[in-house]
């Protein structure tokens, strides 16, 4: 028996952190509390447990399974390997590596799928539920990122204004849109028009320009009027954050903070 040096134990059946001595056998380490022997592992029982770079954790096949003894100081460490020899990891480190992997993958999966097949159908059920007062709110948040994402520049010309909002008044009366629809032109060279939840309709000025007559127009209005009324803005952006939320919580972003952007993208994408 050589020298003791200090290490921690673990018996595997309480929590209680046991300053121990090492004492080499031929052929096992002797576990010392206070000068006497509490456990004897043998070299050949001992597994290599998962731990920090630092430090040399081992385990004990014949020991209770959550038994580890805890070697933190490196020379000790190194004498202790030098005499055991190479050591596998045990096998309950690999099941439990494993398992990890398993249902990483499978919560991974889930939120996928969820975000692929599930939020459709809940926002087919949510956005008849919604209060169309709540959904104004909404499209004040999204109504702000859609003119940032197109430089924010509308035609305040008073008679313009006017005859589109008429217009607007006109067809929502022929189709009973569920809420008061505000209609405003915005600079874009892209010729279309885009639908927000809320019942704010913004027309693309190179879609006026490419229009050869008003029936033309109201063609294209009559068709958002229509996104408005079956409120598929707000079935879209419930689909849309439902699932940037998911994803976002499989990557960490759990706040949610790129919800909003991702559902002003989706409705202007989807125009």
């Amino acid at each position: 028996m050589q020298t003791p040096a200090r290490a921690i134990y673990f018996d595997g059946r309480t929590s209680v952190r046991r300053a121990v001595d090492l004492a080499f056998e031929p052929d096992a380490i002797t576990l010392l509390e206070q000068g006497a022997a509490v456990a004897v592992w043998r070299f050949a029982d001992l597994r290599r447990a998962d731990a920090p770079r630092d430090l040399l954790r081992l385990s004990n096949v014949a020991a209770p399974e959550l038994a580890r003894l805890e070697v933190h100081d490196r020379g000790l460490a190194r004498a202790v390997l030098d005499r055991v020899g190479p050591l596998g990891a045990t096998a309950g480190s690999r099941v439990g590596a494993r398992r990890i992997v398993f249902w990483s993958l499978a919560a991974a999966l889930s939120v996928v799928l969820i975000a692929a097949f599930g939020m459709p159908l809940i926002a087919d059920r949510l956005a008849p539920l919604v209060p169309v007062s709540f959904e104004k709110r909404i499209g004040v948040a999204v109504d702000k990122q859609v003119r940032s994402i197109f430089g924010g520049r509308t035609c305040e010309t008073a008679a313009g204004k006017a005859a589109l909002q008429k217009l607007v008044d006109r067809l929502a009366g022929a189709v009973g849109a569920p809420m008061q629809l505000d209609a405003a032109i915005l600079s874009s060279a892209v010729p279309n028009a885009v639908a927000l939840p809320g019942g704010r309709i913004y027309v693309f000025d190179a879609l006026l320009r490419k229009a050869e007559t008003p029936d033309e127009l109201a063609g294209v209005l009559a068709h958002e009027i229509g996104h408005v009324a079956h409120r598929d803005g707000m079935r879209r952006m419930i689909q849309a954050g439902g699932a940037s939320f998911l994803i976002g919580l499989l990557f960490g972003d759990v706040a949610g903070a790129g919800v909003v952007l991702t559902i002003a993208n989706e409705l202007v994408n989807a125009s």
